[in-house]
């Protein structure tokens, strides 16, 4: 194969890795949104008003989800750009592999948004279902 063929290959692989980190951050940051809005939800009051009260749960759960989240994304754009990009670690042989690992990381940003849908649940009433939100 001619170089110019393997430059052409490297960087479609290039630009693909790209997408799919894209899709993935998406997803990642629609958690990071959901948490956010559970932490500044309730700053308007009923007649529209500001209220700048911490809620500290509000801001231990938050906090103890973005500590938890940064290494979870970092790792896995990090991952990919190692294995698929630079080739720092060796490229899996079997064909489908970036699709694999693809899944992997999408089906693990989903529990990341799942965990963030949770971490805003609140209890009002002990004979209630939660309410997310």
């Amino acid at each position: 194969m001619s170089t110019s063929t393997d430059a052409a290959r490297a960087k479609a692989r290039e630009r693909s890795v790209g997408h799919l980190q894209r899709v993935y951050g998406i997803v990642v940051s629609l958690a990071i949104a959901t948490s956010l809005k559970a932490l500044f939800g309730d700053m308007v009051g009923p007649q529209g008003e500001i209220q700048l009260t911490a809620h500290s749960a509000h801001l231990f759960r938050f906090w103890s989800f973005i500590v938890t989240v940064v290494p979870f994304f970092h790792g896995a754009n990090r991952y990919l750009d190692m294995t698929y990009v630079t080739q720092e670690r060796k490229i899996p042989k079997f064909r489908f592999a970036l699709l694999v690992d693809f899944l992997a990381l999408f089906i693990e940003a989903i529990f990341i948004f799942c965990l963030a849908m949770f971490a805003t649940c609140q209890r009002s009433d002990q004979n209630r279902p939660l309410r997310v939100g």
